[in-house]
């Protein structure tokens, strides 16, 4: 009997990591490949420091794809399935679905107070701010801006300011048409790369309460301003002319180079450190990150007052609640998490993206005109919101969201189509 009491206690606790190996967890990344020096290098990095730092440790990593519909595939089939991964690297969006259905590890009191205190204040709050469980299931890595970078250089060449309501944004696309300027590159063959569009709905006045009316079917897409009036904008942004010819056949990585080239206006984007995107756009033929500023966008003159932009904590460590039947790889996991978020893994992080922890100041006048506009979104006076397909609606809006966005970019749906669409993924909730 006591044999088997002892053998039972093991199998519950995992199997036991034998004299001299290492104890390991794995964790899912959103990769091709394994990191590099030369690809994905912050986790390289990171998981290199940390595997120095603690020798009696190893992470395995799983690349799970770098394209967003495939990593999101993979990540809801292994949610579905209950086989979430020792830990991942995933939107936080997932953190309340996966949370309420008992698949992630409660972190809290894991970690020690010293590590805790190192975040930003609200940081995890915003992260766990949906559960409807007690407990931190998911921790913030990064703070992210999106929005809109602007070509400076031919802003001045036809004398015109960076807009900020919609009837400026609506002149400059005319009067740079006018002088046979590109207003806007865009890649209409990936849908996912609409992050300047995202904030226009919360600036017509969607938030997580209407979120929920549309997504429970208590409000249709048709009666709402907030999707009605952003879809009219974005059609009559088509409608001018604002997007490249090609548009509906590009790619966003040619837009993107074209906007480095300086072939046009205006290109919608995102930023997750002061010098990450610079780094993206900036070519050895291009001097843009000294020709360029961000900005989130347009207000609207008959949306509510407020100013809403797209600075968020997107992207969020977690664990399976399946790890605590594993003390080994349970161990492993939460030093990792330690050396993540403690200094030295922070001083990493920063060097790709702006920390959810305590990260260090630069002084702006030692940027380009690019990264300090970027340094100063993340401390603009503004009403900061998420990406709302990916944190206040169920995840399954994505790609309909995402096409019918898209689709009104292209030409390609009107606008009554594209609230049907809406509609039609409401209607299978």
């Amino acid at each position: 009997m006591l044999l088997c009491l002892a053998m039972l206690c093991v199998l519950c606790a995992g199997a036991a990591v034998a004299e001299g190996e290492k104890k390991q967890f794995e964790i899912w990344l959103p990769a091709n490949t394994q990191p590099t020096e030369e690809y994905n290098e912050m986790w390289y990095y990171l998981i290199n420091g940390f595997q120095t730092a603690y020798p009696d440790y190893e992470v395995i990593v799983t690349p799970i794809g770098e394209n967003s519909d495939d990593a999101n595939a993979k990540w809801q089939m292994a949610a579905a399935s209950n086989n979430l991964p020792d830990m991942l690297y995933a939107s936080v969006g997932y953190v309340d679905d996966w949370a309420n259905a008992g698949l992630l590890l409660n972190l809290e009191g894991k970690l020690d107070a010293e590590t805790m205190e190192r975040f930003v204040d609200g940081a995890v709050e915003y992260t766990n701010q949906w559960n409807e469980v007690e407990g931190i299931y998911g921790l913030p890595t990064r703070a992210e801006t999106q929005g809109w970078f602007f070509n400076t250089d031919l802003f001045e060449q036809v004398g015109l300011e960076i807009p900020t309501t919609w009837t400026e944004w609506m002149n400059c696309i005319n009067v740079f048409l006018e002088n046979g300027i590109q207003p806007i590159q865009h890649g209409g063959l990936d849908i996912w790369s609409i992050w300047g569009y995202h904030a226009m709905f919360c600036n017509y006045g969607l938030d997580y309460d209407m979120a929920m009316q549309l997504q429970n079917r208590e409000l249709k897409f048709a009666d709402c301003d907030a999707f009605v009036k952003t879809f009219e904008r974005i059609a009559e942004m088509a409608a001018a002319g604002a997007y490249n010819d090609d548009v509906a056949t590009l790619n966003d990585s040619v837009a993107n180079a074209r906007f480095a080239a300086g072939e046009c206006a205006m290109y919608n984007g995102y930023d997750t450190k002061y010098t990450a995107f610079v780094d993206m756009l900036a070519t050895e033929e291009s001097d843009i990150a000294n020709h360029c500023v961000f900005g989130f966008g347009p207000d609207f003159e008959d949306g509510p007052e407020g100013y809403c932009g797209i600075r968020m904590y997107g992207w969020t460590l977690m664990c399976s609640s399946k790890l605590e039947q594993d003390a080994d790889s349970l161990e492993a996991a939460m030093a990792f998490l330690k050396y993540f978020f403690s200094e030295e893994g922070t001083q990493i992080v920063e060097q790709y993206q702006v920390p959810a922890t305590e990260f260090t100041v630069q002084d702006t006048e030692d940027l380009t005109m690019l990264e300090a506009s970027i340094y100063e979104s993340y401390l603009a006076d503004i009403t900061p919101v998420p990406d709302s397909n990916q944190v206040w609606f169920d995840q399954s809006i994505k790609p309909t969201y995402r096409n019918a966005v898209t689709g009104l970019i292209c030409g390609t749906l009107t606008v009554d189509e594209a609230l049907r669409m809406m509609q039609d993924w409401a209607d299978t909730m």
